[in-house]
């Protein structure tokens, strides 16, 4: 009995004996997690989170990045396409050049014999001349535009501006000899091939100009997006340690719950006396031990660094300071002398000199667009402050107009008058006739004898022929030629229609307030105009314009003729920089109040959006009352204003930031060769073995490169741009029958009126021939740049493997290839005369046909047939297109890597051998680096 109940005693002493570990340990537990998550909560609390979700924090973050990886290659594809586009040797060039090329022929001689002094002369005179015309023809087509886009893209990210004559000072006319091939016989072919190679050559050397331009910039625009992203990266991370931290709060929380059930449950059994069970508690109180150990700072955010950071981000935060134009100048001024003596910095020293002089001498050209009842001519005497145009011209007779500033070679109110060549009034003629004449007195003698008042045209191409006829005695001996009038004779070939219609450009120079901020304007003829050959013209001069200004009327903004010219313009928007334009509303007064003008002005913006022309800059003027008195009311201080600003005081700052961009350049460089100076001979040994080891590794990196990725981008492309042809087309049929079968086209019953239903449904089907050509020409457009745009891909793509190995070395740019042609045969729809026959049997009358749906009925008979040609023609012009664009890339990749294998061995071999160049020049070096590092201390040059 005694040793049964001292048995129960020491069982009882010993449960509750556990009982008191397992809970005092439970409490201690409990302590311990409640210290351990109140830390972490503190630190929660420290966290400052932005007021936006994760989700668009990390969205941001990820936009940015995507932003940060495009903006080079938006920038080179601005390049390239800009010098893609560039029209460099029209006829004129092309003329000058073939009579270079004959002069350098074998039996070429001046005069009667051959005397090599004369010779010599003649061709080199000649030489001058080609030199001459090219330079004008690329700074006006290439230069300028190249510099503006180029400017207007980097301004959203720095101040700078493109100034430099890069033709002028890379090219001189012997550059061009080389060119020539030796042997070659002068023939169009040549001459074409010869041109070519001119134009590529040009083309070149500024691709090359701006990607070394993206060199000296690129840090400077992509630092402010990388602090935004080093921001939002810092917010996407600590929203990440926040979650963490709650993560672990949740763990501890879960962890004192799983203790304190398991100690639990153990010491409720009923064996808690035996062994098995004191180990167990014994275990887990050991667990507790070991859990202690734990760094709970490992996982907190360590928020006076962030804080730290953030601060410092407000104070790098500031706005930049306009650059003062005497100090740029005297700043300019001192860096040329220092550094003349130093010749490997010559270029940049040029390129100091050009901006200087070009700070004050810019040169536009604006272009001047819209219908012919628009009041282009009014609007044009408004700009220039005199009426100088005459208003309202033949619309059939407008020659492109010219007003430039006076340069030399030319007086004020001097004007250069271009004939029409005799190719060029034959089309014109043939156009309109439907006729193939092939010389102009044979068309001549046809329209002598035909009554003119009896064709079915209409009467501005009446009036063009029955103009042609009288002036053609008088102007005949002027036709191909070109010469300099008065101010007089340049009115009356404006206005007399017999002189005009032979007219293909004048250029009137003109001393005013417009040119004399070195514009010229071109007065394009108008959107209606009796070819489709002067909207052609007209729309090829937005390709070279720096700007563009497109004038519609009151009465009606936005005429037919001018939404077709906009939806070609809208179809190849990817080429142009269409934010450069300026739309004026013309005949403002004409409006009875603010509530109408409101109303207008908000049709022609909706309008241009239909268009793809996003945030449009829209002008209310009225041209007629401003020529007489520029005021508010008028309209047109308020757009000179912006349009001012735009071409002459925001470039300003862009020009003198230039030259400090150009100083930064000196300095780095400078930098970099005097830190190559000061190295051993030993660094400078380890240098010299990288570099060798780096092109052997970029080598091989060019060699193993991947393609085909890339061509499937263009071949998508192509794909997708055809959907969307076919899928225009058969949204937009409709209102191409409505505007060719309608009441005004068939007005007669019986025969007449079936005959008159034929002759509007050939209209439509050239009409419908017309716009598969434009649709073509867009495509190709589009394509060509998604060829072109998935080879600079591909490049910049294998920079960036490059920069992994070298973070110096970068590829120059990739140069367009520019493609002959497609030789694809578009054939043109039509129908059978027997299935126009069955068509236009059930017409009787205009009244059942219009009246009865009987229209309704034929246009979907005949939308069936014509949208199924329009979608085989499209699916064959995407096949053609497909195979075309494959072959060339085929051709070409092997090509361009070839090419950029030959430079790889080129940059290590001036690289290795070139190491201790300056080191003759070291005072001097020392000496530009200390005066560049003062002069640019305050600039935020970057």
């Amino acid at each position: 009995m005694v040793k049964e109940a001292h048995s129960s005693i020491l069982q009882e002493t010993l449960v509750e004996g556990i009982n008191f570990t397992v809970q005092s340990s439970i409490q201690e537990e409990q302590k311990y997690f409640d210290e351990a998550i109140e830390e972490l909560e503190e630190k929660i609390d420290d966290i400052e989170l932005p007021n936006d979700s994760y989700e668009v924090v990390q969205n941001r973050y990820d936009l940015l990045i995507h932003e940060r990886d495009s903006i080079e290659q938006e920038y080179m594809y601005i390049v390239e396409q800009t010098a893609k586009n560039a029209q460099l040797v029209p006829f004129e060039i092309r003329e000058k050049a073939e009579v270079l090329l004959e002069s350098y022929q074998p039996k070429f001689k001046v005069g009667l014999f051959r005397n090599v002094k004369k010779i010599n002369d003649e061709r080199h005179q000649r030489l001058l001349d080609f030199y001459a015309t090219l330079k004008e023809k690329v700074e006006s087509s290439l230069e300028w535009k190249l510099r503006d886009k180029v400017t207007e893209f980097l301004s959203s990210y720095l101040a700078v501006n493109l100034t430099d004559a890069v033709f002028e000072q890379n090219f001189k006319p012997e550059d061009f000899l080389s060119l020539m091939e030796d042997g070659a016989t002068v023939n169009g072919e040549y001459l074409l091939v010869y041109t070519d190679q001119v134009a590529a050559s040009v083309k070149k050397l500024y691709r090359q100009y701006y990607k070394n331009k993206w060199q000296e910039v690129q840090n400077n625009v992509l630092n402010p997006i990388e602090e935004k992203i080093k921001e939002n990266k810092l917010y996407v991370a600590r929203y990440q340690r926040f979650n963490e931290i709650q993560i672990e709060i949740k763990k501890y929380k879960n962890k004192f719950i799983d203790y304190k059930n398991e100690l639990e449950a153990i010491n409720n059994r009923e064996s808690i006396g035996n062994e098995q069970a004191i180990s167990l508690i014994d275990k887990k109180l050991e667990e507790r031990k070991v859990d202690r150990m734990i760094d709970v700072s490992a996982i907190i955010v360590n928020n006076n660094i962030e804080k730290k950071e953030i601060v410092n981000k407000k104070e790098e935060a500031s706005t930049t300071s306009l650059l003062s134009y005497k100090q740029t100048l005297m700043d300019a001024n001192k860096a040329q002398q220092l550094i003349e003596p130093i010749t490997s910095l010559d270029s940049i020293r040029q390129e100091i000199g050009q901006k200087k002089e070009r700070l004050t001498d810019r040169h536009f050209t604006i272009a001047l667009f819209g219908a012919f009842s628009a009041g282009k001519s009014s609007f044009a005497n408004a700009l220039i402050g005199e009426k100088i145009l005459p208003v309202s011209p033949n619309p059939t007779t407008a020659a492109i107009n010219k007003i430039s500033p006076v340069r030399t070679g030319y007086r004020h109110k001097e004007v250069l008058v271009i004939f029409k060549q005799e190719q060029e009034l034959l089309a014109d003629i043939n156009d309109i006739t439907e006729k193939d004449f092939q010389f102009l007195n044979d068309a001549y003698s046809w329209i002598k004898k035909t009554k003119l008042a009896k064709l079915d045209i209409p009467d501005q191409h009446r009036s063009f022929l029955a103009a042609l006829y009288q002036g053609y005695s008088e102007m005949k001996e002027s036709i191909g030629l070109s010469y300099v009038v008065g101010f007089e004779d340049f009115q009356r070939y404006i206005r007399d229609e017999t002189i005009a219609c032979f007219v293909k450009e004048m250029e009137l120079f003109y001393d005013c307030p417009l040119t004399k901020n070195h514009i010229t304007l071109v007065d394009t003829p108008g959107a209606d105009s009796v070819n489709a050959r002067h909207t052609d013209l007209a729309f090829s001069y937005i390709k070279d314009a720096d700007a563009i200004l497109f004038v519609t009327y009151f009465n009606h903004p936005f005429s037919k003729p001018d939404q077709q010219f906009l939806e070609r313009l809208g179809s190849v928007k990817d080429a142009f920089e269409l934010d450069k334009m300026f739309f004026m509303i013309n005949a403002i007064d004409l409006a009875k109040n603010e509530q109408e003008e409101t109303m207008v002005v908000d049709y022609v913006r909706s309008e241009l959006q239909r268009f793809d022309i996003k945030d449009p800059q829209i002008f209310p003027v009225s041209s007629k009352q401003a020529v007489e008195h520029k005021d508010e009311h008028t309209g047109l201080p308020q757009f000179e204003e912006n349009f001012y600003r735009f071409v002459k005081e925001e470039l300003a700052q862009m020009s003198m930031r230039s030259i400090y961009i150009d100083l930064a350049r000196a300095n780095s460089l400078v930098s970099s060769w005097l830190s190559m100076i000061n190295s051993d001979q030993q660094e400078k040994e380890r240098l010299i073995e990288k570099n060798k080891q780096n092109k052997l590794e970029i080598e091989t990196k060019i060699e193993q490169r991947k393609n085909k990725i890339y061509f499937d981008m263009v071949a998508q492309k192509l794909t997708k741009q055809s959907f969307y042809a076919k899928q225009r087309f058969m949204i937009q049929f409709t209102d191409l029958w409505k505007d060719h079968i309608h009441p005004g086209a068939i007005q007669s019953s019986g025969k007449n009126g079936k005959k008159q239903l034929e002759n509007a449904l050939d209209k439509l089907f050239k009409t419908i021939s017309v716009r598969s050509k434009h649709e073509y020409e867009a495509i190709v457009i589009r394509i060509e740049q998604s060829w072109n745009q998935a080879m600079q891909t591909m490049k910049t793509d294998m920079d960036r493997q490059l920069k992994e190995i070298d973070t110096v070395f970068s590829l120059s740019q990739y140069e367009d290839i520019q493609f002959m042609p497609p030789e694809i045969d578009l054939q043109e729809i039509h129908a059978d005369q027997s299935l126009v026959s069955k068509w236009t049997q059930t017409y009787k009358d205009t009244k059942s046909f219009f009246a009865d749906n009987v229209r309704k009925q034929l246009e979907e008979q005949v939308s069936d047939y014509l949208i199924a040609r329009w979608q085989e023609l499209i699916s064959q012009m995407e096949q053609d297109l497909m195979k075309f664009y494959q072959s060339q890339w085929h051709d070409y990749e092997q090509k361009v890597w070839d090419n950029y294998l030959v430079e790889v061995d080129n940059y290590y071999r001036q690289v290795i051998d070139g190491i201790a160049d300056q080191e003759k020049n070291k005072d001097q070096l020392e000496n530009i680096h200390h005066y560049l590092e003062e002069v640019l201390a305050d600039k935020k040059i970057g």
